[in-house]
């Protein structure tokens, strides 16, 4: 198999596990019921898990910016660093040591 090869498998399965993750962020996201289960009725209060309700929408909403963040850096810092050829022309044993 040739280095390529690989280098296109490792992103494509990054890329895809973005993805997917994001994907079942939104579902969760959406899925979340604004009334109280019937299980946890009697031990949690309404105001409470409205307020827990909104803490969670907000926070995977700046999850999916911080994450598109990460995922863009990562894709460009190998760009930036593997375009160029460094890595592949580097000594392995300067490597090694």
């Amino acid at each position: 198999m040739k280095p390529e090869s690989i280098l296109i498998l490792i992103l494509g399965i990054s890329v895809i596990s973005y993805f997917f993750d994001q994907l079942l962020d939104y579902i969760n996201l959406k899925a979340q019921s604004k009334d109280i289960p019937a299980e946890i009725e009697s031990f949690y209060d309404s105001g409470k898990y409205q307020k827990s309700l909104e803490y969670q929408k907000a926070q995977t909403q700046f999850s999916f910016l911080t994450s598109a963040f990460s995922f863009a850096l990562s894709l460009a810092c190998y760009y930036l660093v593997d375009s160029g050829g460094w890595t592949r022309n580097c000594d392995p044993s300067f490597l090694m040591k």
